[in-house]
C-alpha cells in the first residue's frame, strides 16, 4: 500500500469520512502501532496498525482485473503438483481468482481478479455473459454438423447446446458463443459430430476482446473494460455481427 496521511487512511477505511477523520485525529482518538498521532497530514508507513478509539482499521482491498493470452500447455490451475506449467507462472500475482478456466490445450482470452463478485457475474451462467471461441477441427464441418450442435447434443448425461455456432469466413474453422462454461463442452460437442478439435480459442468475454495481446501476456483491465466484461448478452462490435446471424 502507498504511504497516505492519516486522514485519508481514515476515510478509505469507511470508518469516518476524511473530514471527520481529521477530527478524530486532532482529539487523540487515533493510534499509529500504538502511539497517538494528533497530525492528520501525518504519513502512514506500510504495515502500520491503525487503530480507533481502540479498534484496528483495515483499507478494503483494491480490485485487480487483469487479462491474459493463455498459451496451450499451461493449465488453470493455483496448486496442482502435477501440472507442469500452472498459468499462474504467467501473472504477476499468483493469488487471482479465475474468471472463468480453459482446458490445457486451449488458448486464448483468460480473466482474472481478486473481486470475487466480479468473478461470479462472468462464470455463473445466469448472468448470461457470453464467450466466444474460433475452433478448427480436423475435417471440415458439414451443414448436419452445425444442425446438430444447435439441436443440442446429450452427452453422458449432460445436454450441451450452443448459444451459437456458424462457420467462420476463413472457410477453415467456426465460431462458438455459449453462456456458461460447461467441462470442454466444445470439444464434447465437436465430438459428437465424430471429429475432434485441432486448435480452441477464446476470443472475447463479454465485451473484452483478446485482441492483440501477445502469447502469455497479460494487462491490466482499465475500468472501463472491468464493467464492459460484465455486460449481458453482448459481444465485442467486432463479433457481433455473430448475434445477428
Amino acid at each position: 500500500m502507498e504511504r497516505i496521511n492519516l486522514s485519508k487512511y481514515l476515510g478509505n477505511s469507511k470508518a469516518l469520512s476524511r473530514r471527520a477523520g481529521a477530527l478524530a485525529v486532532k482529539a487523540g482518538r487515533v493510534c499509529v502501532n500504538g502511539r497517538i498521532v494528533t497530525d492528520p497530514a501525518f504519513r502512514v508507513p506500510e504495515k502500520s496498525e491503525v487503530t480507533l478509539d481502540g479498534a484496528l482499521l483495515t483499507i478494503p482491498q483494491r480490485g485487480v482485473y487483469l487479462a491474459l493470452n493463455k498459451p496451450a500447455g499451461y493449465t488453470c490451475t493455483h496448486s496442482d503438483e502435477f501440472a507442469e506449467h500452472p498459468v499462474t507462472e504467467l501473472l504477476p500475482d499468483k493469488t487471482l481468482g479465475f474468471a472463468g478456466r480453459l482446458d490445457k490445450d486451449s488458448e486464448g482470452l483468460l480473466l482474472f481478479s481478486n473481486d470475487g463478485d466480479w468473478i461470479n457475474r462472468i462464470t455463473h451462467p445466469s448472468f448470461e455473459v457470453l464467450k466466444c471461441y474460433y475452433v478448427t477441427t480436423e475435417r471440415p464441418l458439414r451443414q448436419a454438423d452445425f444442425a446438430k450442435m444447435r439441436a443440442g447434443i446429450n452427452h453422458r448425461g449432460e445436454f450441451l447446446k450452443p448459444r451459437k455456432v456458424l462457420p467462420s469466413e476463413d472457410g477453415r474453422g467456426c465460431y462458438f458463443v455459449l453462456n456458461e462454461g460447461k467441462k470442454r463442452e466444445i470439444r464434447r460437442l465437436i465430438r459428437g459430430c465424430a471429429n475432434e478439435v485441432v486448435l480452441l480459442r477464446r476470443l472475447s468475454t463479454g465485451r473484452i476482446e483478446l485482441g492483440n495481446l501477445k502469447s502469455g501476456g497479460f494487462r491490466f483491465l482499465t475500468e472501463k473494460e472491468t464493467a464492459a466484461a460484465i455486460v449481458p448478452n453482448a459481444l465485442p462490435d467486432t463479433l457481433k455481427f455473430l448475434l445477428e446471424n
